[in-house]
Order: C-alpha cells, then structure tokens, then sequence
C-alpha cells in the first residue's frame, strides 16, 4: 500500500508499539508521527522491542495541554501537509471505589483519556480536511460500555463512554466530509510490564481477571489483538464503516 502518515497519540505503550509494528507490517515505509509524553521512554521501548525507529517522527508533549500539544503536534505535521490516520490510545486507567475517589483523580482521568481524544481530533481533523478526508480510530474500553460490578472504576468507565459518543458525534458531523470515525472498545488484556511495576494498577487488572468466568472466549486479549482491529478499521476494508463502536474484548460484554 502507499505511504502514509499516522499519528498514534499513547504511542510509549504497548498497545502503541504493537500498533506501530502493524502499521509497519501493513504500509510500505509509513510515517509514523508518535505522540508521547516522554520520548526517550519511547525509544527505549523501541529498541528493547527490536522496533527500527526508521520513519518515525516523534511530537513530545501532553496531550492534556492543549496550547503546548497544538505547537508541538503541529510543528511536526506542516512538514507533510497532511494526516492519512489518526489512532487515539493515549490514556489510563484508575481503579478506586467512587468515595474514596479525589477531584485529583477525576481530573487527571478525564484529561488523560478523553481531553486527550479531543485535544489530538482537534489539531489533526484539519488537516484531513485539507487532504479530502481521513480515518480516526479511537480507543475506548469494553468498561465504557458494560459495568462490572466489582470493578469500582466510575470514572474510568464514565471517560471511555465519553470517547463512545464523541466518536458517534463526530462521525456524523465529519461524514460529508470523507472522514470516518471509528472506536474500538478493549476488554481484559494481558497486563504489561509497566501494570505489573504499578501495584495498584495491577491489582486492578487482577481483580478483573476474576470476570472471566463470564467471558466467551475465556482468555485475556494482548495488544496486538487491539491493533489488528486498528488496522481493520484505519483501513481500505472497512471504507464504508463510521460510527462504528467494535468490542475487542472475548465476548465479555455479552
């Protein structure tokens, strides 16, 4: 396929670098512009993933600072004049029963998962415009859609719901102009090295694994499960699919 470029905003985890690896797999020498707080993490990831860093542009900045992310983002892609591919992954996750949550909690939430969403289709949408169209994919969460009832993460789940329906609006509003808008939704994945270095996030994803007594498929999903759904709705395959909300996740929602 021809090259494109494709931004990846949370591009330091591992769903980020198994989307990297696909995309490379998938597109002849794409330009891979990689959105992340910290960009010597990321390189380092790369090479301890056996990843080249040939084609891959790095824009370091917060997604949560619109101003700082709008100079850094853009001053990356006026060097192209356009964006074939957005891929929203940046983001995490915070479990806490709802009390013991803090306005700190909530806030850093939000920003990380769906201001980052706006922040990233806000600064690239007009370049896809420009371009005569595009394809953004978002990552919610299958938490975003189907509540557990010992998960005790309300504002994890009420940020990815937040991503659903953004997706849907925009999707509606942006289809005139050839600009599909699709969202994935992830359930239980295997936990990363970073979850298992952070006690209470891995202990979270512990206490989910409970749930998959309930799941079809009885298996926890991995990240390159997630960017092969990317990959299927980022491209030609799924031209005539917008609005679009796939559950990736074993059949735990059912």
């Amino acid at each position: 396929m021809n090259n494109k470029v494709i931004v990846i905003t949370g591009a330091s985890s591992d769903m980020g670098i198994a989307t990297i690896k696909r995309m490379r797999e998938v597109y002849s020498e794409p330009i891979l512009v990689s959105v992340t707080r910290n960009q010597e993490n990321l390189k380092r990831k790369l090479e301890e993933c056996n990843v080249s860093q040939d084609g891959i542009v790095f824009a370091e900045c917060d997604l949560a600072h619109y101003s700082e992310a709008m100079t850094k983002i853009q001053s990356v892609l006026n060097n192209y004049s356009r964006v074939d591919i957005l891929i929203n992954i940046a983001g995490l996750f915070i479990a806490k029963p709802f009390l013991e949550t803090e306005i700190e909690d909530f806030d850093t939430v939000i920003n990380s998962n769906l201001k980052s969403c706006y922040t990233a289709i806000k600064i690239v949408v007009p370049y896809m415009l420009s371009n005569n169209g595009g394809s953004i994919v978002n990552i919610s969460s299958a938490l975003g859609i189907h509540t557990i009832k010992t998960g005790r993460s309300s504002i994890y789940d009420a940020s990815k719901a937040g991503i659903i329906q953004l997706t849907k609006s925009l999707a509606v509003e942006f289809g005139s102009d050839n600009i599909k808008v699709n969202c994935i939704c992830p359930g239980i994945l295997m936990p990363s090295d970073d979850a298992r270095d952070n006690h209470m996030s891995y202990q979270a994803i512990k206490n989910l694994s409970s749930h998959l007594k309930d799941q079809p498929l009885k298996r926890l999903g991995t990240d390159k499960n997630i960017a092969d759904a990317i990959v299927f709705l980022s491209g030609v395959e799924s031209d005539w699919t917008t609005g679009a909300v796939l559950s990736v996740d074993g059949g735990i929602i059912l």
